[in-house]
């Protein structure tokens, strides 16, 4: 009979630890999407609205988005927003820069123009699974964060951190 309640203990105990290190995960997610949301509409607003977007504007708005709701990245994130294509067209290929290192912890990366193949639906039955307000590439930004959260209790069943992605596109908004 003891061995049985040791064992139902352990059981439980392993349970409520992995329970635990899922809520501090989802709750990290949560607060990443929320910043990375925020940083595209940030982004979205800074392309303007023209027939001439401005990815690297929209880039360098996004970045400072992050950083000023972001406490764990340094203010010296450095994500090089003049790479991105000065001029948008539909030949223009997407890129996609990083902070190569300096957001510690995090890793932050701004792509423009986002392709269709990015924000494919294939639930939607409207024009290869994009929706008729998606618009062209060119008016598009998109914001991923990612980061790894280490676990409290998971180390005992062998997982030792929890990786979290945070993405988000955004269309150019008119000011």
């Amino acid at each position: 009979m003891l061995v049985l309640v040791a064992t139902g203990a352990t059981a439980l105990l392993i349970v409520v630890a992995i329970v635990v290190d899922l809520g501090l995960v989802r709750q990290e997610r949560r607060a990443n999407q929320s910043a990375v949301d925020l940083a595209a509409l940030a982004g979205g607003e800074a392309l303007g609205w023209d027939p001439a977007p401005d990815g690297r504007a929209a880039c360098a708005t996004a970045v400072d988005y992050l950083v000023a709701n972001v406490e764990e990245l340094p203010n010296n994130l450095n994500v090089p927003c003049t790479s991105l294509p000065n001029v948008c067209n539909g030949l223009t290929a997407p890129v996609t820069v990083d902070d190569a290192g300096t957001g510690g912890d995090f890793v932050v990366e701004v792509t423009y123009p986002v392709p269709d193949k990015a924000i494919f639906d294939g639930t939607i039955t409207d024009v290869d699974g994009l929706r008729s307000n998606d618009g062209h590439p060119c008016e598009r930004l998109g914001v991923r964060m990612s980061t790894n959260v280490d676990s409290i209790f998971a180390t005992i069943v062998g997982e030792s951190d929890f990786d979290v992605d945070a993405n988000s596109v955004v269309r150019q908004v008119q000011s």
